[in-house]
């Protein structure tokens, strides 16, 4: 089992217990997705497991949402060459999330169609615009507080 870690220069967004607003794909050079889908947040560091399977380029896509409620997200690659002791994992075709994730991290998983990820990600996106219309609402209100009292 590999990790994925990592770690950003501020915090992130605290939204409690729920991490669907953040995200880390790890996807194979066969197309498939080779992470658990759950992540761990602490402090700046986000953080999920892998089962990596044959040896080629992968590509980690993730996104995070910053303590000032900006969600950010990038991809970068790398070159995995697998050891010939360890036993590949199969990955699966579609992304994965939390609820999902255990097919993704073993060796003999196969894809199955998962409502659950879609609605959890489409849940993440709309958590992520509320936040930022909060805050763009407190931030529109308080410039409007500041200018008014300005002009008195």
């Amino acid at each position: 089992m590999t990790s994925i870690d990592l770690e950003f220069s501020e915090d992130f967004l605290d939204l409690g217990t729920a991490t669907s607003a953040f995200a880390i794909q790890v996807e194979g050079p066969d197309g498939k997705f080779y992470n658990s889908g759950c992540v761990s947040l602490d402090g700046a560091r986000i953080t999920t497991a892998a089962a990596l399977g044959e040896s080629g380029e992968y590509t980690v896509v993730w996104q995070v949402v910053s303590s000032d409620g900006h969600p950010t997200s990038d991809s970068f690659a790398f070159t995995y060459d697998k050891p010939q002791d360890v036993t590949a994992a199969t990955g699966v075709a579609n992304g994965v999330t939390c609820e999902s994730a255990t097919p993704a991290v073993t060796p003999d998983a196969e894809t199955k169609g998962d409502e659950t990820a879609v609605t959890l990600i489409v849940s993440g996106i709309i958590a992520v615009l509320i936040v930022v219309g909060i805050v763009v609402f407190l931030l529109v209100r308080r410039s409007k507080r500041t200018a008014t009292t300005t002009e008195n």
